[in-house]
């Protein structure tokens, strides 16, 4: 399964996943623990890659806001990271009909194998820990800032990696070319 996800090094113990979508995720290692920040749409075992690449150490999930292309590789994790702003009924039903709607297209396309699950399909829905601005997630050597950017969702964040000087920003802050 990890081969329906690439994965580059973006700093010192700071990866960048990429789906067959082009969606994107993070994960940043610490001694302790690792965090995947976003999920992208579900295909593959992006949350056991996520401690692989991280050395084996648990790994918390973290997402920036609801939508399902950030969401789909949550169902089944256990739990996950969200500002409570996000954490709604209706966005997680739309999440899911998203997410299958993504798996559908993907098989229909090749994009994945035709008998390959995405993660909705997999597992159920997480259970969501609520956080915002100023928390921080000590992963063990290394801490994580939440950073409230709404606009893009009510209630979008990033995670501040002071050390590596990266925002992890999800649609929040993304540049467009026309």
């Amino acid at each position: 399964m990890a081969d329906l996800i690439l994965t580059s090094r973006i700093a010192k113990g700071v990866w960048q996943l990429t789906d067959p979508f082009e969606n994107r995720a993070y994960v940043v290692a610490g001694r302790d623990r690792a965090l995947l920040v976003d999920t992208m749409a579900g295909f593959g075992d992006v949350v056991g890659l996520a401690g692989e690449l991280a050395g084996g150490v648990p790994v918390t999930v973290a997402l920036t806001h609801r939508h399902c292309d950030h969401v789909g590789g949550s169902f089944g994790a256990g739990e996950v990271l969200m500002h409570a702003a996000d954490d709604v009924e209706d966005a997680w039903e739309e999440s899911e009909r998203g997410a299958r709607l993504f798996a559908e297209v993907a098989r229909h396309d090749g994009m994945v194998p035709a008998d390959e699950k995405c993660a909705v399909e997999r597992g159920g829905r997480p259970r969501v820990r609520h956080v915002g601005e100023g928390d921080v997630l000590d992963l063990g050597g290394r801490a994580v800032e939440v950073v409230e950017l709404p606009g893009h969702t009510v209630g979008s964040v990033g995670y501040l990696v002071r050390d590596a000087g990266v925002l992890l920003s999800g649609d929040a802050v993304t540049p467009e070319s026309r």
